[in-house]
């Protein structure tokens, strides 16, 4: 019986290993194809793409292809399970989609098939290309580590930044003036984030107000580089764009006025006495709220990764106060005396 034959090749990268190539999968799968007598309907090709996910461009058309046409497409042949899926839930998921259609799985390297060996075979092969790029992908994620231990920015740089070619990022010639300025302007306090948007607009810097807050936000900009998710803070390999006393005053007048220059600071608030006082490890002013309208918590702020505080207020007034009787000094009823008769 001729089988009709949808074929897939895939690569992760454009230069890919020899022996994984595109050529040399779809030399492999025209041959298995006349050798078996199958007619080949349809090649699809997806260079430079991971299989860690079905959200592949190439491999979405290859999947409505065979929903379109799942009356004349028997099989959809690749050259491994590892060009096919490296995620077993994904690969689980879309057998099953493909199944619905009437259409099987065959790889030209490996024996899968329909018999409980063949599907043993295939669940293993699954299970064995996951982990492979689970060990892969701790490879990459340890390597990275030990470059942000190091100082060295391993993502895109920041408006300001390009790539450098000995320090991870060097000053892009045409923007770090804009960038210089904007923190100036934001230091000052004299104008809103929408004004210093249209500032930064004017210059050549076209970003949304809360993606310019979240710039001014940025350590990266004073040398620090700083990953939440893996709790390093490390001083960076490259230069710094601005001086740390402009950021720091930068940050106090965002703290201060919220998403307006005119809005006034309050500082101190009956229900929350040391908001403004009491500061994290990081040297950040911890905030304040209310639970649930009954319990108040200061806490750290958002800004300030790496932080966990969350503490009840009465407990850390407690604290505050009991800190500050140690503090006090003992002076005796004589020594008073003596003290207000010099006076």
């Amino acid at each position: 019986m001729t089988l009709s034959i949808v074929a897939y090749v895939r690569v992760s990268t454009v230069a890919q290993t020899e022996g994984y190539s595109l050529h040399v999968q779809t030399a492999d799968l025209e041959r298995y194809c006349q050798h078996k007598g199958w007619t080949l309907k349809r090649l699809f090709v997806e260079p430079g793409s991971s299989a860690k996910t079905s959200q592949r461009p190439v491999f979405g058309e290859m999947l409505e292809y065979c929903r379109k046409h799942r009356d004349v497409i028997d099989v959809v042949l690749v050259h491994k399970i590892d060009r096919f899926m490296r995620d077993t839930y994904y690969h689980t998921h879309t057998r099953n989609l493909l199944a619905g259609y009437g259409i099987v799985l065959r790889s030209a390297t490996e024996p899968i098939s329909e018999d409980p060996s063949g599907k043993a075979l295939e669940g293993m092969l699954s299970v064995f290309a996951q982990f492979d790029n689970d060990v892969r992908s701790g490879r990459t994620v340890s390597g990275m580590k030990a470059a942000v231990e190091a100082g060295r920015w391993c993502w895109k740089p920041p408006r300001g930044y390009v790539r450098g070619e000995t320090a991870s990022m060097d000053h892009d010639p045409v923007l770090a003036p804009v960038v210089r300025q904007l923190f100036d302007d934001c230091a000052s306090g004299a104008f809103t984030l929408s004004a210093l948007a249209d500032r930064a607009k004017a210059r050549g810097l076209d970003v949304h107000k809360q993606v310019l807050c979240r710039m001014l936000r940025n350590t990266l900009y004073i040398g620090i580089v700083r990953v939440d998710k893996w709790g390093i803070e490390s001083t960076g390999d490259f230069t710094p764009l601005i001086h740390p006393e402009t950021f720091w005053r930068a940050q106090a007048v965002l703290d201060g006025r919220g998403s307006g220059a005119t809005k006034p600071r309050q500082l101190v608030r009956a229900e929350f006495p040391l908001k403004g006082l009491v500061r994290c490890i990081h040297g950040v002013p911890l905030t304040a709220s209310w639970a649930k309208k009954r319990y108040r918590y200061y806490q750290s702020q958002p800004r300030c990764p790496g932080c966990r505080v969350n503490v009840r207020a009465e407990a850390l007034e407690e604290s505050f106060v009991n800190l500050l009787n140690e503090l006090q000094p003992a002076i005796r009823v004589n020594d008073f005396e003596t003290l207000v008769s010099r006076v």
